[in-house]
């Protein structure tokens, strides 16, 4: 988290926009070839385990997940209740469905549906798909706040975006201890709690144009995100028999995963549908699109057009961070009423 936005910050202003997949490709291709000879595919290797994959499932649930955010991003533009939408999201619980059922019926399922079913999993999964909904959302719309709105280069929005990974590297090692006294249940509960208090600190000072409460805001945020997350994968983990440790922490990772690219979807998309909704003249995608348009324009009208989308786009960032105080709350007594403490650390905090 500190290493890749301040190297993208320096690529993009020293090479182009261009040159960051260059160097993803890179730096994938060696963590590649690194899994492939270095990682085993099980711990504890079982007597008759084949390590099969299965492509149907994958494909199946990868399926559903691109339906899922592509209907979200194209939203703001085709209509939340649009037949374009309906469709891709209807077809994308098509798709999950024919997933459960594959895993029901075959010899090497990708997920354990009974281990899904276990009260303490999919409340965890829910909470740490929030977490990061919340957190790679909002980032999403900071860097271009920054930016687009503050007039920060990208190596030194990147600066200013280390507090997220200091409160992410305070908090985290101090989770297992807090687990420990206080259980699961309360920690994921508590870190929610925490992370709709900064995202409520962040909408504040935006539309207050109080830089430093944003900033506090997301380190807030990110603390919060930190004692969830790490929280949650004790449970997911905990929840589940040691020889499916390896499809718990998968699945662990993908609700990371499928939470932050819904929270850029969501969120960007709730950006872009309050910037769309201006009068013809100040329409734009995006917040950058517009202020390209401005500089080719230039003189009073460019002025005029560089304003509006500043001010839309700072209110739609505004109403984003309280949409995520908002669902990080809700998800948070949810989790307090549903999450129950795995058996496997009820000896460490007595629960």
């Amino acid at each position: 988290m500190v290493l890749g936005p301040l190297t993208g910050g320096l690529l993009v202003e020293g090479f182009g926009w261009r040159s960051l997949f260059v160097a993803n490709v890179a730096v994938l291709a060696v963590a590649a070839l690194a899994i492939a000879y270095v990682v085993p595919a099980d711990a504890r290797p079982r007597r008759g385990a084949t390590g099969r994959l299965d492509v149907i499932g994958a494909l199946l649930v990868s399926g559903a997940f691109v339906a899922t955010v592509h209907a979200v991003i194209e939203a703001p533009y085709r209509g939340w209740l649009g037949p374009a939408t309906l469709a891709e999201a209807a077809g994308a619980v098509a798709l999950l469905s024919a997933f459960a059922v594959r895993q029901r019926r075959a010899r090497h399922p990708l997920l354990d549906l009974g281990m899904v079913r276990a009260r303490s999993f999919w409340p965890a999964a829910l909470a740490a798909a929030t977490g990061f909904f919340a957190l790679m959302g909002v980032l999403f719309l900071i860097t271009q706040y920054l930016q687009d709105v503050r007039g920060h280069s990208p190596s030194q929005a990147a600066l200013l975006l280390l507090p997220v990974a200091v409160a992410q590297l305070g908090v985290a090692p101090l989770v297992a201890r807090v687990v420990a006294r206080r259980g699961v249940r309360s920690t994921a509960a508590a870190g929610l709690l925490v992370l709709a208090g900064g995202a409520a600190l962040m909408a504040a000072g935006i539309r207050s144009g109080q830089h430093a409460a944003v900033i506090a805001g997301l380190a807030v945020l990110a603390a919060g995100n930190a004692a969830t997350v790490n929280a949650c994968a004790t449970a997911m983990l905990g929840s589940a028999p040691e020889r499916r440790a390896g499809s718990a922490a998968a699945v662990n990772e993908t609700a990371f995963k499928v939470g932050g690219s819904l929270g850029v979807a969501v969120l960007g998309g709730l950006a872009a549908a309050h910037l769309t909704a201006r009068p013809p003249a100040y329409q734009a995608a995006s917040i950058s699109g517009a202020l390209d348009v401005a500089r080719h324009l230039g003189g009073t009208d460019g002025a005029r057009l560089a304003t509006a989308a500043t001010g839309a786009f700072t209110d739609a960032f505004a109403q984003a961070a309280a949409v995520t105080a908002i669902l990080a709350a809700a998800v948070g007594a949810l989790t307090a009423l549903l999450l129950r403490d795995p058996p496997a650390t009820k000896g460490h905090h007595g629960s």
